[in-house]
Parts: structure tokens; C-alpha cells; sequence
């Protein structure tokens, strides 16, 4: 790859063309800086630019096409309603980025996340709910606690999906502020359905422990 790049750059040089339609010819001619300074890239900035643009631009948006099509065959009534709608420029756009979201055309990252990460709330609990379903991905939220938003995420698990885990720590404490609504039997949670959360603090646990 280098070695092509290398040869193509060559020729540009002596053979520039239009910088303003040309990436590569602007590529070697640079910027011009205050006092008419012309700032070059060095041969290998200028070979690490045109495999970042070849990658960035090219394999991206073939994996894309290619993506997209294998996507069509599986799914074939979503083939046939973008088809439909193939004149609403909505509607496409909305496909295009479907299709990256469903299948990522980028197979190759470069960026790792070097600790846990937490989202929360109840629409981006909904948004990744929605991706676990679109990839048979079981849902295991993380809310292991025994207060109001352990409530809260056992009536979004139960109302957004039929296949969720519900995580719960391999202890019993010393006292429950909402009785045994949180208290699991045969590995299964009964959802409260109270007003609200479903059930309410015990007035008992909270004077006892409140701390002034």
C-alpha cells in the first residue's frame, strides 16, 4: 500500500492537477500560512493522511453498501417498505443510518474504554433495550441496589422486555426498606403494583435508621 501511494505521489508531483479538485496534488502542495509560508506534510504524515482518507472514506462506505444489501436479504419486509418509500429523502436518510447503527461498517477500532461506563435514564435504558432485542442480546441492567431505583428498573424490565435479568446481590440485609417487594422467590421478582414505584418505604425502617 505504501509502496503504490508512494509511486502515486510521485507522479502528482510531477504531474500536479487541479488542488482544488485534486486531494492528493493539495496533499503535497500544502497550506499556505501567514507571510505566504507554505506548511508541507512530510513523506510520511503525507502516507499516514492518504491511508487514513483510503480507510476512512473508501473501506467505510463499501462495508457500508455491502452491509446495507446483506441486511435487505434477511429482513424482506423492511426491503420492501424502503423501496416503497424510496422518494422520501427522510426515509433514506433514516435507512443509512439504521443500517450503521444495525451492522458497523468500522470492523476495526482504535479506541477502548479503560473503565466501566454508566448510562442511565429511563430514555437511554429504552434505546439500549432496543438494540439488545434487535440482536437477541439478553438485558441485564446494572441496579443491584434495595432503594427506589431498583423499583424503577424492575417495572422498566418488565415492561420492555420478557427476557430480562435482573441483578441482585448474593446478600440479605440486616433490614428492607420496602418489605420483601425486592425479596426474590424461586429466583423470580413479583413486580409491586401499588401507585408509583409500587410500594412504599416502611416508615418503621426509615426512622430507625435515619441519620441526622
Amino acid at each position: 500500500m505504501v509502496a503504490y501511494l508512494g509511486a502515486l505521489a510521485n507522479d502528482r508531483r510531477l504531474h500536479p492537477r487541479d488542488p482544488e479538485t485534486d486531494v492528493l496534488t493539495r496533499l503535497i502542495q500544502g497550506e499556505h500560512g501567514r507571510a505566504d509560508e507554505v506548511e508541507r506534510l512530510t513523506e510520511t504524515e503525507l502516507m499516514h493522511q492518504c491511508i487514513f482518507l483510503l480507510n476512512a472514506g473508501h473501506e467505510t462506505t463499501t462495508n457500508l453498501i455491502g452491509n446495507a444489501l446483506h441486511a435487505l436479504t434477511e429482513w424482506p419486509d423492511e426491503k420492501a417498505r424502503l423501496i416503497a418509500n424510496a422518494g422520501d429523502p427522510a426515509i433514506v436518510k433514516s435507512a443509512v443510518e439504521e443500517f450503521l447503527r444495525f451492522e458497523s461498517s468500522n470492523q476495526l477500532g482504535n479506541r477502548i474504554t479503560t473503565c466501566a461506563t454508566k448510562v442511565g435514564g429511563v430514555t437511554e435504558f429504552r434505546r439500549v433495550a432496543a438494540l439488545a432485542a434487535a440482536r437477541g442480546v439478553k438485558l441485564a441492567p446494572h441496579s443491584p441496589y434495595f432503594g427506589p431505583g431498583a423499583l424503577a428498573t424492575l417495572h422498566l424490565l418488565a415492561a420492555l422486555s420478557a427476557q430480562a435479568r435482573f441483578e441482585y446481590f448474593y446478600l440479605w440485609p440486616e433490614a428492607m426498606l420496602y418489605a420483601d417487594a425486592l425479596t426474590p422467590k424461586r429466583g423470580d421478582l413479583t413486580v409491586p403494583l401499588a401507585p408509583g414505584l409500587g410500594a412504599d418505604p416502611d416508615p418503621e425502617m426509615v426512622r430507625r435508621y435515619r441519620v441526622d
